[in-house]
């Protein structure tokens, strides 16, 4: 059976989903393959983003400056960033500009939160399934994207030092 591109769900409440992302990333960088990144809910500034920025050259990074956690005040400025992000994916996309492996870091949350109109990303995903290979991360996948994913790997989180009060490190968390 000939491979194709597939659709890879990484969520949960667990560590490590996006950290996954962009390992697989950093391997197909390194085989030439062209990586697109489009990082919801986060500012762009993280050690992955900014290594794939400044040591993979096949790899293209889009992102808005989301600003702290998503709360009832910050809510509409992050449904138009979102919206925003989201529009951009479906330009590129529309103009034939297709990568190898698209992966799309918290759009889960992103689709869970209503930030994304969750019928019109069902069906942009569903138009563009096969085409290349497609990751989404982040907590609360919604059943539909469960039900139409190749793979699905859920992150369970059954102990963490967050839990005595150890805060995000640079280096490890972000």
């Amino acid at each position: 059976m000939k491979a194709k591109g597939f659709i890879h769900l990484y969520t949960g409440n667990g560590k490590g989903k996006t950290t996954s992302a962009f390992g697989l990333a950093m391997r197909a960088c390194y085989y030439g393959k062209r990586v697109y990144v489009f990082q919801f809910m986060k500012d762009g500034n993280s050690g992955e983003v900014r290594f794939l920025k400044e040591k993979c050259k096949t790899a293209k990074l889009f992102f808005e400056n989301f600003k702290g956690f998503l709360n009832e005040k910050n809510f509409n400025e992050y449904k138009k960033l979102s919206e925003s992000l989201f529009n951009r994916l479906k330009r590129l996309i529309e103009e034939g500009d297709f990568p190898d492996i698209l992966i799309l870091d918290e759009i889960n949350p992103a689709i869970h939160y209503e930030l994304i109109e969750k019928e019109e990303f069902l069906d942009f995903l569903k138009n563009i399934k096969g085409k290349f290979e497609i990751i989404l991360t982040g907590r609360y996948a919604v059943k539909e994207v469960e039900e139409i994913c190749d793979l699905y790997t859920e992150f369970v989180e059954k102990k963490h030092y967050y839990k005595n009060g150890i805060k995000a490190r640079r280096g490890i968390e972000y």
